[in-house]
């Protein structure tokens, strides 16, 4: 099954109802729905150096445990080989919360055309379980650990150990991550370019994955009717709703 459930590194939230969140521009949405497809980023191209790296804590015990073997040249080429784990790493974000979150429309959704994703957990899980019955590629989902990139700890027995680590600065997210390893095809003349290609496409059944649609706050009645008009042009047939950002108080 190329789902798996059950790898080491890779921990889901506890729960059966945890709410998950993709803040996307309307472009992404008409993508995702005519695909029928999650697109996953290159790891490298995700916005942040730190992807794919270890803590300096871990970087100087390697450096003392390879001088103390008398092979300090093999600390230069481990760490070569995790950074080019990025290039055949890809990665699509989720946001955990019960809630709308307006830090995340801020950053994630252009003004005045972005839309939120709303679905579950077991929804994405369940979608990628029946999609991926006869895809080759193996797809991973986990929970993000935010840590202290000077002193804390990242296990050293898998490479997908830093894909699952940010650092503290970006706890705000509260990612939920799927991943994917694609490992190059380097047989049959196959052109250079191609072999780390920028992303790739999962594929999903929106009407399992998608629970409800939401347009950004700000955003008037006329893109409401757009987005409404998009979902049922793909034939996902959800109500689109106003985000809550704009409901009136009350004193």
């Amino acid at each position: 099954m190329p789902y798996e459930p059950n790898h080491p590194v890779f921990t889901l939230p506890q729960g059966e109802d945890q709410t998950i969140w993709r803040y996307i521009d309307l472009a992404k949405l008409v993508s995702l729905l005519k695909d029928r497809a999650l697109y996953l980023s290159r790891a490298d191209l995700l916005g942040d150096p730190f992807e794919g790296s270890t803590t300096r804590l871990v970087v100087e015990s390697r450096r003392v445990e390879f001088d103390e073997m008398g092979n300090p040249e093999f600390f230069e080429l481990l760490s070569e080989v995790n950074r080019d784990t990025r290039l055949d790493t890809y990665v699509n974000c989720w946001h955990l919360s019960p809630h709308e979150s307006a830090a995340m429309w801020s950053q994630y959704a252009k003004q005045g055309v972005g839309v939120a994703l709303k679905s579950t957990a077991p929804r994405l899980i369940h979608t990628l379980t029946d999609q991926l019955l006869h895809v080759p590629q193996l797809v991973y989902v986990g929970e993000v650990h935010y840590i202290d990139f000077t002193g804390d700890w990242i296990p050293e027995n898998n490479l997908f150990w830093p894909y699952v680590h940010k650092r503290k600065s970006f706890e705000h997210e509260k990612e939920l991550r799927i991943v994917a390893h694609v490992f190059p095809d380097y047989d049959g003349g196959v052109d250079p370019s191609a072999l780390h290609p920028e992303g790739i496409a999962v594929p999903i059944e929106p009407d399992t994955l998608i629970s409800d649609i939401y347009v950004a706050p700000e955003t008037g009645e006329w893109f409401r009717e757009i987005v409404q008009a998009t979902a049922e042009r793909f034939g996902l047939q959800r109500q689109v709703k106003q985000s809550s950002l704009d409901d009136d108080p009350v004193y």
